[in-house]
């Protein structure tokens, strides 16, 4: 079985594969036109999107484990800023 970390988010479960969360955030810090073409999805793609990324952010135990995501050396972990805007974003979507 895959390991699995709960993330509590606004009374709800949810489970998140590490290996995939990784795969996420490595898309989301990797691809500068990702926010382009978000905001071409149609809008209730748009709406999962946003509370899914809401629910992470609210989320305390996500916050400490997003600098594990990224690689360990100073250049990586400086792009760790970048990266939470670029989610608070996504959170936002129009």
């Amino acid at each position: 079985p895959r390991k699995c970390r709960r993330i509590r988010a606004s009374s709800r479960q949810m489970c998140i594969r590490d290996s995939d969360l990784g795969d996420l955030i490595s898309i989301i810090d990797g691809r500068d036109e990702l926010m382009a073409e978000c905001r071409q999805l149609d809008d209730d793609l748009k709406d999962y999107l946003r509370g899914w990324v809401s629910r992470l952010l609210a989320t305390p135990a996500f916050h400490e484990a997003l600098p594990g995501h990224l690689p360990g050396d100073a250049a990586s972990q400086a792009r760790l800023p970048d990266l939470e805007d670029k989610l608070r974003l996504l959170a936002k979507l129009d």
